[in-house]
């Protein structure tokens, strides 16, 4: 979603958007904050951006993540509803059962 315009606007669109994993939610607000200065998604700017070390850390294991091509609607819809509605419920039963 960072490097595609379109799929980074569709879910901001989204109400109530976040992740579930604190870490991966602090990386999704501070790509807000870069987008209000940045109009284009570059790697090393976006590293310079985030001032923590896991962080940044976190964003280079992301970044050289091989994902190949784009993805389609329907796998960008299945994402969001992992990230949203599947993700919680399995921390939920986690945490219940501990």
């Amino acid at each position: 979603m960072l490097h595609d315009h379109d799929v980074w606007i569709k879910i901001m669109g989204i109400d109530g958007f976040n992740f579930v994993h604190e870490p991966y939610q602090m990386l999704f607000l501070l790509a807000q904050g870069y987008f209000t200065e940045h109009d284009e998604f570059e790697i090393s700017a976006f590293t310079d951006f985030i001032k923590e070390d896991n962080l940044q850390k976190l964003m280079i294991d992301i970044e050289v993540t091989n994902i190949l091509g784009t993805s389609s609607t329907k796998e960008i819809d299945d994402y969001v509803n992992i990230i949203m509605n599947q993700a919680p419920i399995d921390i939920k039963l986690k945490s219940k059962k501990r």
